[in-house]
């Protein structure tokens, strides 16, 4: 781009330093419909006020002058300012002050009497050169702009590889980027199609209750109820998805990464131990435990038969067959409790992030070694529990997880695997809980999740002893595989 001069001098502000009237008037006819803005002064300490006053973009100065000569001026300036073209006027012959003027990053000199076209001729070259750096910052910023927005792309594009979840951003009605396992769980023809029309995602959603249909029903707010049931290839899959605005470098509106997080299995699991509930509790209390309520001779004689079973006390029975006939709500009950409670709240939700990194490490490392941290923070949870006003059974519940881990004599891989996957179904129903009544305050009863969570920790002791039970029953519907 050509560089306009008498554009750029229409632009320009400059401050002029001279103590002499006559030359001042001279200077400002020169000047006069040309520049855009001139200040001014008599003397170095007018000049160095006006200079902080109006921050001029060139200045012009005199050596010579009263109260502050040019020199001392220019040397507070640069100071403050190292970058500003100053051109300095003088006499022909004034080396000493020449040489000054180098030191102080003088621009340029004007040998007096100033001659109109050597003025515009030095200006203009000042002023290009104050074009050129600007272009020269715009270029660099746009490259280093570039630079970052690619490096932000490139760590987001590599650390959504590294999941094995899959993701989605999405700004507006445009794919951003999408992972490979977001591509290879869709498959070809359904990814063409949603980056034609990133809508499409909502007619592969199962329209089920319980479940969300449409990406916009999503939000940040309530990620547990981010549930949405998509069937691909007659298979089935549900998903918990995590929603977070993000601001790309180089974007001006927000984008929305959408993570899908498979919890089929969990859900499986969930709704087995929703339909078995009744039929376990019956079958453990048949089977598995001795019932110590009632005793008979005939109960003496098979003594050596139940050796193998351990008494099941009343307050165990409590648990497995309670139902809440008075249930307290959570907007009821949160009227109960003063802010202290807020603080084991907080300890929760951190043994919680705890309990997923221990797990992790379990599984990484199956031992009872590894298993041993996750011990102790299900006992702290469950004690902090116990420190919340009407949750005794609800600790119960969790201690009994603790227990039943500490009594585990080997672990393996495959053992690993199945413990982790009861412990991540319970600590799912933990933290909905938890969300669900000190958060959003929307459950009616406050105890929705003792008796199953009881049941859950019943079924996993089942499954690590090697107990068998039938298995007849229809699964509500449900076929994941």
């Amino acid at each position: 781009m050509a560089f306009n001069f008498l554009k750029a001098l229409k632009e320009c502000s400059i401050l002029y330093c001279e103590d002499r009237e006559d030359v001042r008037k001279t200077f400002a006819l020169m000047l006069k419909d040309k520049v855009g803005n001139v200040s001014y002064c008599e003397d170095g300490a007018v000049g160095l006020k006006s200079y902080y006053a109006n921050k001029p973009d060139l200045i012009i100065t005199d050596i010579e002058m009263p109260n502050m000569d040019g020199l001392k001026m220019i040397s507070k300036i640069r100071k403050d300012d190292t970058d500003i073209p100053i051109i300095v006027t003088t006499l022909r012959g004034d080396q000493d002050c020449l040489l000054k003027s180098i030191d102080l990053g003088v621009s340029n000199f004007l040998i007096k009497p100033i001659r109109k076209q050597t003025l515009f001729l030095t200006i203009g070259k000042v002023l290009k050169t104050l074009e050129d750096k600007k272009l020269a910052n715009i270029y660099r910023e746009k490259l280093e702009h570039e630079r970052i927005e690619k490096n932000t792309k490139d760590i987001i594009s590599q650390f959504s590889e590294t999941l094995i979840e899959p993701i989605i951003i999405l700004q507006n009605k445009e794919v951003k980027y999408m992972n490979k396992f977001f591509k290879n769980f869709f498959g070809e023809p359904n990814i063409k199609l949603i980056y034609e029309n990133p809508d499409f995602i909502n007619s592969l959603l199962d329209k089920k209750d319980g479940f969300n249909d449409t990406l916009e029903a999503l939000t940040q707010d309530t990620p547990y109820k981010n549930k949405v049931s998509i069937t691909i290839n007659k298979k089935r899959h549900i998903f918990q998805v995590v929603v977070n605005e993000l601001h790309l470098d180089g974007e001006k509106d927000k984008s929305k990464i959408y993570i899908f997080q498979d919890i089929t299995m969990l859900e499986y699991q969930k709704i087995k131990i929703q339909n078995y509930n009744f039929r376990l509790q019956d079958y453990l209390i048949k089977t598995k435990y001795k019932d110590t309520t009632h005793t008979s001779t005939k109960d003496t004689e098979e003594k050596t038969e139940d050796v193998n079973k351990r008494a099941i006390d009343d307050e165990e029975k409590y648990l497995l067959r309670k139902s809440h006939i008075e249930k307290i709500s959570a907007a009821d009950f949160i009227q109960t409790i003063d802010e202290t409670v807020y603080v084991e709240l907080d300890e929760l939700k951190e043994l919680e992030h705890e309990l997923d990194d221990a797990l992790f490490d379990f599984v990484e490392n199956p031992s009872l070694e590894f298993l041993e941290p996750i011990i102790i923070k299900f006992n702290k949870y469950a004690s902090t529990i116990k420190s919340l006003y009407e949750f005794d059974e609800l600790a119960q519940a969790i201690f009994s997880i603790a227990t039943l881990l500490s009594n585990l004599t080997d672990v393996d891989a495959q053992k690993a695997q199945e413990i982790k996957m009861f412990l991540d179904n319970i600590l799912l129903d933990l933290k909905a809980w938890r969300h669900a009544i000190f958060i959003m305050q929307e459950t009616e009863d406050i105890h929705y999740l003792d008796s199953s969570l009881f049941s859950s920790c019943l079924q996993m002791e089942l499954t690590l002893t090697g107990v068998k039970f039938d298995d007849d029953d229809d699964d509500d519907g449900i076929d994941f595989f």
